[in-house]
């Protein structure tokens, strides 16, 4: 009986140590439940910062990108523009062309009708003088 009492204390103990030990790793789970918890509440705002500061980011580039694509069009349109007055200058400078063209034909027979009037004026100078003497 002595030893059946020893065992049952010595199996009691035991039990109570292992009560003892499962008490502190259920406090040191829900420790480390507690932890984790904070640990993800913390990086869950963390993210959320990182979230909203590239939003932000993301809504300063797309007011970027309207502001260049407004300059892009009124950059298009004033080439547009350019390039219609190139083509009036053009077609300028080809009449210009064609009327440099016509002086430099028309300056030619000046010339010819110059020589002839020349010659002519020659002659009538001979003759006059042949007349006179």
């Amino acid at each position: 009986q002595w030893y059946q009492r020893r065992v049952a204390i010595t199996a009691g103990e035991d039990l109570v140590t292992l009560q003892e030990q499962l008490a502190k790793a259920s406090s040191e789970r829900d420790a480390a439940l507690t932890e984790l918890d904070s640990a993800r509440e913390e990086m869950n705002l963390k993210i959320e910062e990182e979230v909203l500061k590239k939003s932000a980011e993301i809504v300063v580039e797309q007011e970027q990108v309207k502001t260049l694509t407004s300059s892009l069009s009124e950059y298009e349109g004033q080439i547009a523009g350019y390039k219609s007055k190139l083509e009036e200058m053009q077609k300028l400078a080809d009449q210009l062309d064609s009327v440099n063209a016509e002086l430099t034909k028309s300056q030619a027979e000046a010339n010819s009708i110059r020589q002839k009037y020349d010659e002519l004026d020659g002659e009538f100078k001979v003759k006059d003088s042949l007349i006179k003497s």
